[in-house]
């Protein structure tokens, strides 16, 4: 009875604060929208929100948004508006982070991480999953399996099994260990049978990264069965078809992967690559520029600079600044490039 009449008061006290203070009720339609996957309403919510009261809790909100539709540039500015006013927030910190592993910029992406799991590690199991995410992106192999092992030492019952085994396959594949590779993906598949992030990732580390084509294509097939939206599928699918030598059934995928998500910078390396194989010199330099301009150096590695240097007349773009020099990668395993986000 106590219990009932404690939530009912709490419950006055929220509507009474709402009614008080029209900004809260802004806020509350923004959570709400990205609770629901609707990270463009959020947008236009806060949007709108700033133009009336420029808070910084709605500029940490926007990039929450702007991070799920990639949007990783737009995310870091308002993530940095946000902390500019309140140095310590847990929330900005972990945008903030994320901006940056999606820009590539991973030094200080794991020092933003580390600075949110510090602050709350409680409450910092995606941080934490993150931050492995970012040693790997960043080929601190070593580093992201400590980090995953960590994890899963201290999540006990916490439902992170799947992305935990998705990232250590990931990083098993880097070192070369297919074997063991092979197994992390198959035990995160038992957990989640048809999860298209999973499916996405074992096609590109595993599969594709050592020439099995048609094993990737089924896996990405299965993704974007389950997910008809997911770019990154889509674009991947396209590569292991031209690959495989299905230069139409390639351009296809990689229009859609384009369409539903412009900004990867990968999409227009792929162009470019299937433009040289039919000797389009011309129309190959205008997709690696264009590359380029994305940040592809700082997220990828140095490849479209080389091909620009290669094929374009030693004619680059400057791409945006680099803060992580690529690392070398090892002889043994074959290349293997990071075009598998979640």
């Amino acid at each position: 009875m106590r219990s009932a009449t404690l939530s009912f008061c709490l419950f006055v006290l929220l509507v009474q604060a709402l009614a008080a203070d029209p900004m809260a009720k802004r806020e509350a339609k923004a959570r709400q929208q990205l609770a629901k996957g609707r990270p463009y309403k959020a947008i236009s919510l806060c949007t709108g929100a700033i133009d009336i009261d420029d808070r910084p809790v709605f500029h940490v909100l926007r990039a929450d948004a702007y991070n799920r539709i990639g949007s990783f540039s737009e995310a870091e500015r308002d993530a940095r508006l946000g902390l500019a006013a309140t140095p310590s927030d847990r929330e900005a910190l972990l945008q903030l982070a994320i901006a940056e592993q999606g820009l590539g910029i991973l030094d200080s992406a794991v020092i933003h991480y580390q600075q949110v799991i510090a602050a709350d590690s409680e409450a910092s199991w995606s941080a934490r999953i993150r931050l492995a995410e970012t040693f790997r992106a960043n080929k601190k192999l070593d580093l992201a399996l400590a980090q995953l092992d960590s994890v899963a030492a201290d999540m006990g019952s916490v439902d992170g099994g799947s992305p935990l085994l998705r990232i250590k396959g990931e990083c098993l594949a880097e070192q070369g260990d297919t074997a063991a590779a092979r197994a992390a993906f198959s035990s995160a598949l038992v957990e989640q049978p048809d999860n298209p992030i999973i499916l996405n990732s074992r096609a590109w580390f595993l599969h594709a990264a050592y020439g099995d084509h048609a094993s990737a294509i089924a896996d990405y097939d299965r993704a974007i069965k389950r997910n008809p939206n997911y770019s990154y599928a889509f674009n991947n699918r396209g590569w292991s078809k031209f690959k495989n030598g299905d230069s139409d059934g390639a351009l296809k995928d990689i229009r859609l992967a384009k369409k539903k998500k412009p900004l990867n910078p990968f999409i227009y390396r792929n162009f470019g690559m299937i433009a040289l194989e039919r000797n389009d010199k011309e129309e190959a330099c205008i997709q690696f520029r264009r590359a380029l301009e994305l940040n592809f150096t700082a997220v990828h590695g140095e490849e479209v600079e080389q091909l620009v240097r290669q094929h374009c007349g030693g004619q680059q773009v400057a791409p945006l600044p680099v803060v992580n020099a690529p690392v070398e990668k090892k002889p043994t395993p074959p290349p293997v490039r990071t075009n598998a986000p979640e």
